[in-house]
């Protein structure tokens, strides 16, 4: 967990958030700048809260040790299951999940399984059953 310090964090960070929207609304180049020093600001106010850091080091440890994503299978299975033969549309909030899903279908139905939509028109670091790894656009 991230700390502000000092007693105005709270509202050092809703002006920072305020900075973005303006950044966006206006798009120049003097708000960018104004938003990049308040950001440096800020951010030597930033600090590992007590005893976070080894808690921190277990977390990166544990993640590392995950080799199946046990969310992913179970979507498969269910597939597999309930969902033979029909087509199946997914929403994912991040596009790496979405790759993530393609790779598993593809892997599992073949190449010519999944399609997809996003913002982008493309799919980044999308594993193919060669194992390898592409973007599709």
């Amino acid at each position: 967990m991230w700390s502000l310090g000092g007693a105005n964090s709270q509202s050092s960070f809703r002006g920072g958030r305020a900075l973005l929207v303006e950044f966006e609304r206006q798009g120049e180049l003097d708000a960018l700048s104004h938003m990049e020093e308040k950001i440096a600001e800020l951010s030597s106010e930033l600090r590992l809260m007590q005893n976070e850091e080894p808690r921190l080091r277990e977390l990166v440890t544990a993640a590392d040790k995950v080799r199946r994503e046990t969310k992913i299978d179970r979507i498969i299975s269910i597939l597999q299951k309930e969902y033979a033969g029909r087509r199946v549309l997914f929403f994912t909030e991040y596009k790496a999940t979405q790759s993530l899903l393609m790779s598993a279908l593809m892997r599992e139905f073949g190449e010519d399984s999944v399609t997809f939509i996003n913002g982008d028109d493309r799919a980044d670091e999308v594993v193919f059953p060669t194992g390898e790894t592409r973007t599709i656009a």
